[in-house]
């Protein structure tokens, strides 16, 4: 009853969405009841409050998403995430503040989410000032000790992975090196699987073929060993997109990039499984099968574009655009080619 008589004196306002109500302040407003809560002393009582909220709703709601292999049931929680990402931000704000631990846990609850919706930037430096609190924190002992190194190796695969294109290589690659490292430690194999694979993707891109081979073999073994299955199919495709490609061993290429696909499908992850469709893809390129190519590119850019994840719908634009060019429809390329620009 109270929230409706502010409703009717416009001092709160309501949108309904589907039959759901959600409540905002006009900023002015916000402001307003900010300065009334520090100078009643509520201020940091109200803030707590807020942040074991949204941790709490965060780690409650967040999917099993390994590294950003998003499962296809999922995009709902990334709309709800994309509602609440205000209140997100100043949480875990106020976490590196109060609470560091707690700020990274929310990191690693909403990692996902920052990095399929196209977040990356506005996270990574949230996420790196997580770690460095964290570090300093006085050390912990027994369960809370193994807990915080958990939460640290997954936050620097997570940095990494954020980190490609915005910051230097040489970084993402130190950052995934103390990962791995901290997963041995742990003797977490499904972590380390995940590690190795970027790691080996990342030393690939880099031009360090006979060093990403070495990572994505261990990682591949790891997996299959703990039943990873999303990390294997990880690790089977970077493989096959950047090392056996590169060597022209196309029967390999395509008998990874088919148990990758097929993992994908088996683990129910419609991220993964649009990632195989772009191995394909190239696969299809290199036997010069343009028809080919194409369909498995449109599948992948029809999946990234469920997920709203605006790098790899890019990224599957312009090799749309190349599929054009390869295939002689330079008009058509030239279109393709300019849209990508725009994006």
């Amino acid at each position: 009853d109270r929230l409706a008589q502010l409703v009717d004196k416009s001092l709160v306002q309501v949108d309904e969405d589907d039959g759901n109500a959600r409540y905002g302040l006009l900023e002015t407003i916000r402001q307003y009841a900010r300065d009334r809560l520090l100078e009643a002393g509520k201020a940091e009582e109200v803030r707590d409050a807020h942040l074991r909220y949204f941790l709490g709703l965060a780690e409650a709601t967040s999917p099993d998403i390994s590294f950003g292999l998003l499962l296809a049931a999922e995009t709902d929680w990334l709309d709800d995430c994309e509602r609440e990402k205000g209140n997100y931000r100043a949480a875990m704000e106020w976490g590196l503040e109060r609470d560091p631990e707690a700020a990274l846990r929310l990191a690693g609850a909403i990692v996902g989410f920052w990095e399929l919706r196209g977040y990356r930037r506005e996270a990574l430096p949230l996420v790196k000032m997580a770690l460095e609190r964290v570090a300093a924190l006085p050390p912990a002992e027994g369960d809370a000790a193994r807990s915080r190194l958990t939460l640290q190796a997954h936050a620097l695969v997570a940095l990494s992975n954020m980190g490609i294109g915005l910051v230097g290589g040489q970084e993402g690659i130190e950052a995934n090196q103390e990962a791995v490292r901290l997963f041995r430690e742990l003797g977490d194999q499904r972590g380390l699987a995940f590690a190795l694979s970027h790691l080996g993707f990342l030393s690939a891109i880099r031009g360090q073929a006979a060093l990403a081979e070495g990572f994505l073999e261990e990682a591949i073994l790891e997996a299959r060993q703990s039943g990873a299955k999303l990390a294997l199919a990880m690790a089977l495709g970077t493989q096959a997109q950047f090392v056996l490609m590169q060597r022209g061993e196309i029967d390999r290429v395509q008998a990874n990039l088919e148990e990758s696909a097929r993992l994908a499908r088996e683990a129910g992850s419609a991220w993964g499984t649009a990632m195989g469709d772009l191995g394909l893809a190239e696969l299809a390129v290199a036997r010069g099968d343009w028809k080919e190519a194409e369909a498995r590119a449109l599948e992948a850019k029809g999946l990234f574009a469920q997920f709203r994840d605006p790098l790899m719908v890019n990224a599957t634009q312009s090799r749309l655009a190349h599929i054009a060019r390869g295939a002689g429809r330079l008009d058509e390329a030239v279109s393709i080619y300019r849209q990508t620009i725009v994006m």
